[in-house]
């Protein structure tokens, strides 16, 4: 197990992980996703309708799996790695404003200061 800090570091420095739902007909549902770590929540961006929005309005219930490294040792026939798991609820933020803050801080971290992202969102 990592310290809470190591994982908190891992999880500020990475750029995606793995999202885990209930899914239809009870399959489990992973898919990679851009998210932003503050404040001990994961944020990530989605579309209105899909997937992924259907799933957390079902079951709330999620695990999200970031992997910052695996180091694969063919002689021992294994691979360690080196990652953060964690669980909990998801909540789908509602308020305009609080959407538009994560999606600023989701803007700075993966366009690394370009400008024209609020024209985007307001598309």
């Amino acid at each position: 197990l990592l310290p809470p800090e190591e994982s908190v570091a891992i999880l500020e420095r990475m750029t995606n992980g793995t999202l885990a739902l209930h899914g239809d007909d009870d399959y489990p549902y992973a898919v990679p996703v851009s998210y932003v770590y503050i404040d001990g929540r994961i944020y990530f961006h989605c579309a209105m309708k899909g997937h992924k929005v259907d799933a957390i309005m079902q079951n709330d219930k999620v695990s999200f799996c970031v992997v910052e490294r695996d180091d694969i040792k063919p002689a021992e026939f294994t691979t360690y790695f080196r990652s953060v798991i964690i669980f909990g609820k998801a909540h789908i933020l509602t308020d305009e404003a609080g959407k538009r803050a994560v999606l600023k801080l989701l803007a700075d971290k993966y366009s690394h200061g370009e400008p024209g992202w609020e024209a985007e969102i307001d598309k």
